[in-house]
């Protein structure tokens, strides 16, 4: 995405926290002279909570078949960033 918003002179525009897209949008739209085409290529980073099974293993490394415990537990992981994908004309 970089390289191709650098070869073609489209403007990367990467959002920050509480930032209008729409009022961004309307920036570049004003000043767009074309038909049609890319007017600018936007990220945002979202952040959103992941479930994920992870496979636990005690002190010596062992997994915990055989016991009372599963293999696989269901966990709720840290925050990660997700980008949006970009928006064109």
């Amino acid at each position: 995405m970089h390289r191709f918003a650098r070869d073609h002179g489209v403007p990367w525009v990467d959002f920050v926290k509480g930032q209008r897209k729409d009022d961004v949008m309307h920036e570049h739209l004003d000043r767009f002279t074309g038909a049609e085409g890319v007017l600018f290529v936007g990220r945002a980073q979202e952040k959103t909570t992941l479930f994920r099974t992870e496979k636990r293993r005690d002190a010596n490394g062992d997994s915990y078949r055989g016991s009372s415990r599963p293999a696989g537990w269901s966990t709720s992981s840290a925050t990660v960033s997700t980008p949006i994908s970009a928006r064109s004309l």
